[in-house]
Formats: C-alpha cells, structure tokens, sequence
C-alpha cells in the first residue's frame, strides 16, 4: 500500500475524533503497530504545523479535527503496542498496574496543584499587574 493510498484511506474514516479510534484496527493490520504510530505522530505534526501556521478558520477546524482524531488514535495505538510488549498472562496485571500509576499520577498533581496552586498563580506577571482571575 502506498503512502498515497494510506492518506486517502485515513480520510475517508476519519470524519470525527471519536471515529478514529475505531480505524486503528484497520490501519494496524495494514503498516503495523510501529509504523501506525509513525504515521498518526507525523500527520499530528502537520496538523499542528497547519493550526499554529494558517489563520482561516476552516483550516483551523480541519487541523484541529486532524489533531484530535490522531490523538486518539496514538493512544489506542500506544495502548496496542505496550500489551504487545507483556507476554499473555501479565497483560491484565500490567494494564491494572498502568491505570493505577496513571491515577496515583493524576491525583497528586492535583494535589501538588492545590496545595501551590495561589502561589503559581500569584506568581504570574499578569496577577502582579492588578489582574485577578476571581
């Protein structure tokens, strides 16, 4: 399959964010996990090249539906690609361990944020200047 016809195929399915996790299948069947990751990281960066470099509003739409459509479909992907990496019977210890490193992660963050949060924010130029966020 040609580069040429891997555009037009992720076209063709990617009409919406959510939609394009479900073509991750499909595209992995075609050019592999590696390379399916390869491909979503590049056409994510054009996307984001298009976003940040041309101020129409369509092709900031467009870029942004790019973006997120392949953000979805790296995490799908990723998620793919470290199962992968586990042999069979560790794979659901290992899926459990992630998700809960993920949330331990997420919620000292929080904290962390919480308990430095005015001082960040008082810190900010803006906030120095008389500008209030309350």
């Amino acid at each position: 399959m040609s580069a040429e016809e891997l555009f037009a195929f992720c076209r063709e399915h990617l009409a919406a964010p959510q939609d394009a996790a479900l073509t991750v299948r499909a595209v992995v069947a075609r050019v592999g996990t590696g390379g399916t990751l390869g491909l979503v990281s590049i056409i994510a960066a054009a996307g984001l090249v298009a976003l940040a470099g041309v101020p129409l509003l369509p092709v900031a739409g467009l870029a942004y539906m790019t973006v997120m459509s392949m953000s979805s479909m790296h995490g799908a992907t990723r998620n793919v690609f470290g199962q992968q990496l586990v042999e069979g019977p560790w794979r659901t210890t290992t899926a459990a361990i992630l998700t809960v490193g993920m949330g331990l992660g997420w919620a000292s963050a929080a904290a962390e944020l919480g308990c430095r949060g005015d001082a960040l924010v008082s810190s900010l130029p803006a906030v120095k200047e008389g500008w209030s966020c309350r």
